[in-house]
């Protein structure tokens, strides 16, 4: 992975509460996917320690986080010890309190309870919405040497996007600067045509995986509009989805 990051220019703060399970979930994906650390508190001394996002479990009401120096993280922790985990990448910050379960013997691997509520904090030009698979919305890309990908697209702003490409063999696109050609296919919508810049990539290539954070360069005021209602009708299911559950 090479860091290949930009920042954004003339942004604006957006802070939310989110309580909804599904979008909790999806949010605390991004940070699971993404090459970001998090950071663990004990609520009670102030301590701190650093890992990583392993699995987010809702059914089961729990998130897997690997620490490090983890043994003596496991001194420190006890069942029912509040704790508050926190990430940032890029411009995007969460938060949740939570209170541990149990270490997974032999793994470094630690259970937390899954988050009731999650403070989400967005520093970008644009609100980005987390999507899921189950969303549908995919991409078609031919970089520029003609090699053809297919993905999905893992959240959505009205200025760019997080793909994930899932290959049998996949290149090393950390050098490549931008995709001249793409084509974004939403749920109920045309097609949408259009080039983009590559901001940072992360590859596994054991699974076989890549994922590509990319801004939009020639996006038409047609197809800005149609990724905008996209965008609303997401946000408005998900805040349907949450007043049912009440």
């Amino acid at each position: 992975m090479v860091p290949n990051n930009t920042y954004v220019d003339n942004y604006e703060s957006q802070f939310e509460i989110v309580t909804s399970t599904t979008r909790i979930s999806a949010i605390l994906g991004l940070f699971k996917d993404l090459p970001s650390t998090l950071t663990i508190i004990l609520q009670d001394t102030n301590t701190r320690y650093t890992g990583m996002l392993l699995d987010i479990v809702p059914d089961k009401k729990i998130v897997t986080l690997s620490l490090q120096n983890s043994a003596r993280v496991r001194e420190a922790l006890h069942k029912e010890r509040e704790v508050t985990i926190s990430a940032k990448f890029i411009g995007t910050e969460a938060s949740f309190s939570s209170t541990f379960n149990e270490v997974l013997k032999d793994k470094g691997e630690f259970n937390f309870a899954f988050p009731r509520q999650l403070k989400y904090f967005q520093r970008r030009a644009e609100h980005r919405v987390p999507l899921s698979s189950a969303t549908a919305a995919t991409v078609a890309l031919i970089d520029n040497d003609g090699n053809r990908y297919s993905g999905q697209v893992r959240d959505l702003s009205a200025t760019g996007m997080r793909i994930q490409l899932e290959e049998s063999n996949l290149p090393d696109l950390s050098n490549t600067p931008s995709i001249s050609t793409c084509t974004i296919k939403l749920p109920d919508n045309p097609e949408i045509p259009c080039q983009l810049k590559i901001c940072y990539t992360k590859i596994k290539p054991r699974i076989g995986c890549c994922t590509l954070g990319v801004s939009f360069l020639d996006l038409g005021h047609n197809h800005l509009r149609l990724i905008e209602r996209f965008i609303a009708g997401v946000e408005r299911k998900a805040l349907r989805q949450a007043y049912t559950r009440r």
